[in-house]
């Protein structure tokens, strides 16, 4: 089931492998470039290129890359583990790790309604400003709102495990010209449905699904405004917590999801 308010199409299934196959591949050909790129750099020296230039007034050294990230330039941690806006990833990596730093951010989340609690948990691991590796775990309550059904206190259980590469443009660098910020994005969802497994699969859901993405996030940075678009390409029912498609629904959904923070 899409979100609320999300725009969404079927997909069959050979678009949704070929999407797959296609992301995964460009994701490991761009890890190998940036391997190459890195393994090719000259050093960087502090030499005087001739005696008359040593005498003249030295500038300080000069620094490879940005020391560090704005802060909230990270985005908050989505539900599914990955840096976003709650509910949707966003192009921006999690933490503030840039060059070949490494950076950590986790996340813990509460949700207590009147018949039903989610909790969620998870850490992301981010290299470079450019690859990041995610594991999200959710636990929902249903407490006693299913009991008449034979499910009284049943606990949905998901872990997510995620990874997001940027490939395009910087949210901050590029925060005053056109170019946004663009990230492609996989996400492996496992559902651990205790005695309601039996009920999800006489419908024709499945407890296993991989969501793909591609997110482009802007950041008018005078302005003080966030825009992001997300399209993912998604079997999940309820985000995974209901299983993955269904009897009625084989294909996955490409859902699209656009947002604007200040």
């Amino acid at each position: 089931m899409p979100y609320p308010g999300h725009t969404s199409a079927q997909a069959s299934p050979t678009l949704v492998r070929t999407l797959i196959r296609t992301l995964m591949v460009a994701l490991w050909s761009l890890l190998a470039l940036i391997s190459v790129a890195r393994a090719q750099t000259p050093p960087i020296t502090d030499n005087p290129l001739s005696t008359t230039a040593a005498a003249q007034p030295r500038l300080p050294d000069m620094v490879s890359g940005r020391q560090g990230k704005l802060l909230l330039t990270s985005g908050v941690s989505s539900i599914d583990g990955a840096a976003g806006g709650g509910l949707t990833p966003w192009a921006l990596t999690a933490s503030h790790a840039t060059d070949n730093s490494l950076g950590a951010s986790t996340f813990f989340t509460h949700i207590r309604l009147q018949d039903y609690t989610l909790d969620g948990y998870g850490i992301a691991i981010g290299w470079g400003d450019r690859l990041v590796a995610s594991v999200a775990r959710q636990d929902l309550d249903t407490g006693d709102s299913l009991a008449a059904l034979g499910f009284s206190g049943l606990h949905l259980r998901q872990t997510i495990v995620g990874l997001k590469l940027r490939v395009a443009g910087d949210a901050i660098v590029d925060s005053d010209r056109w170019m946004p910020q663009v990230a492609i994005g996989i996400e492996h969802k496992h559902l651990d449905a205790g005695s309601f497994a039996p009920v999800l699969r006489s419908l024709g859901a499945s407890t296993t699904g991989t969501d793909v993405y591609v997110s482009a996030t802007k950041l008018l940075l005078a302005q003080g405004v966030l825009l992001n678009g997300t399209l993912r390409s998604t079997r999940a029912n309820q985000n995974g917590l209901l299983g993955f498609g269904s009897s009625a629904r084989r294909a996955g959904l490409i859902d699209l999801a656009v947002s604007a923070e200040v």
